[in-house]
């Protein structure tokens, strides 16, 4: 167990912990939609799968410091748990989100150029 981590707790860490990433292929954006929970691994995905049935408390995740306007609107599409004997953690998990609208989210935060080649990328995909 991490003694720095553990402290830094106070000696009472939180059952889980988890973090918001984008898919590999989304882009790469600092995200909201952080949590640590002091509830049981079951319970925390029994939550995650109700929250993208009825797409609501942890579905959406925004990008930080912007409007939460559609094209700062990311969707959770899935997560990975780890668990560890030596983490003071029950387990951390990885929540992964893609763009509700990529082009949008392209365009606004990368530019034109990028939102174009995603167009083309989308292009090609289709034919």
């Amino acid at each position: 167990m991490n003694k720095t981590v553990l402290s830094s707790w106070g000696f009472k860490p939180p059952n889980i912990y988890a973090i918001s990433m984008p898919l590999p292929d989304a882009p790469r954006l600092p995200l909201s939609g952080g949590a640590i929970a002091n509830m049981s691994l079951d319970s925390f995905v029994k939550n995650l799968e109700r929250d993208m049935e009825k797409q609501k408390g942890r579905y959406y995740a925004y990008v930080m410091e912007a409007d939460r306007d559609e094209s700062d609107t990311y969707v959770l599409k899935t997560w990975e748990v780890y668990t560890s004997p030596d983490s003071c953690y029950e387990a951390m998990v990885i929540l992964y989100y893609a763009p509700l609208n990529p082009y949008l989210t392209l365009k606004k935060h990368m530019g034109e150029e990028w939102a174009q080649k995603y167009l083309d990328k989308q292009m090609l995909v289709t034919n």
